[in-house]
């Protein structure tokens, strides 16, 4: 397969900057390079933003609006300089939403590059793909996977999806980091916030949607229609906060403590209002 002058200028981009950090240069794959243009014709003819879900290889998005083409060098400069918000040396870093981009362009581990395009009008969507991929040697899902995966699921019982808040970001990273510390699962105390907490011990890194999926799934628990949950709570306060339809705002913080993974989600405005739930919690 020929590769076009706009992947072989975003390869050659990505390699000069790898360089600056002793990464290994990266190879077009042309399999990577269809997979990634799919993605890309998918999001010019919906017109969003928005990661593929399910995705088993790293994910870098760019999307110029107002202009009928951009070069390889401008997305992938984009996701470069976000190196000014990283700390080098953090095994976790409490602001991947700032840096995640950046640290899959140097990902020492990853090898194989596919580049995707699309243009609609003066709308313009690049995908680039990484394999093996990169951002999760250090045991941290996407904060952007675990919020998909909410409001895929939020859909389901007529809930609007939430949005990803800064603050409640790092508000929810600094409780995962004590966690991690004290290698413990608590809850934290005196908290406005609603709060779901997730575990994994013995893996060495996990996907954003596990631990919603392991929330959601309290599903087959829960009774519709009730006001309180009563002694049953404990079975469903999870799920519930999940779909809880007067929540709009969600915080992500994950951090790991050798092969023991912790995740922490805060939601505000909180759900699990006692007298509220059959009006937060709906089946459909």
């Amino acid at each position: 397969m020929s590769f076009t002058s706009f992947q072989t200028e975003v390869l050659n981009r990505h390699n000069v900057l790898r360089a600056k950090h002793s990464a290994q240069p990266l190879q077009l794959d042309a399999g990577l390079c269809q997979y990634a243009q799919e993605w890309a014709n998918y999001l010019v003819s919906r017109n969003v933003m928005q990661h593929r879900s399910n995705n088993k290889y790293g994910e870098n998005l760019y999307a110029s609006f107002g202009k009928s083409s951009v070069t390889g060098s401008e997305a992938v400069d984009s996701w470069y300089n976000e190196i000014k918000y990283y700390r080098f040396g953090a095994a976790n870093p409490s602001n991947f939403s700032q840096v995640g981009h950046f640290t899959q362009v140097v990902w020492k581990n990853s090898r194989r590059l596919g580049v995707g395009i699309a243009v609609r009008g003066t709308n313009v969507y690049v995908v680039c793909n990484y394999d093996p991929p990169g951002n999760y040697g250090g045991q941290y899902p996407s904060n952007l996977d675990v919020l998909q995966r909410h409001n895929e699921l939020r859909a389901k019982h007529s809930a609007n999806p939430l949005h990803l808040n800064k603050e409640l970001c790092e508000y929810a990273q600094q409780w995962a980091n004590r966690l991690a510390t004290d290698n413990k699962l608590q809850h934290r105390s005196s908290n406005k916030y609603g709060e779901n907490l997730y575990a994994c011990f013995g893996r060495d890194h996990i996907e954003g949607k596990d631990a919603v999926d392991s929330w959601y799934n309290e599903v087959k628990n829960y009774t519709y229609g009730v006001s309180d949950p009563g002694s049953n709570f404990s079975n469903i306060g999870h799920f519930t906060q999940v779909v809880w339809k007067g929540s709009q705002h969600l915080g992500v913080g994950i951090a790991s403590k050798g092969t023991n993974v912790f995740v922490v989600c805060n939601y505000d405005p909180p759900g699990n209002v006692y007298g509220r739930y059959a009006e937060h919690v709906s089946s459909r």
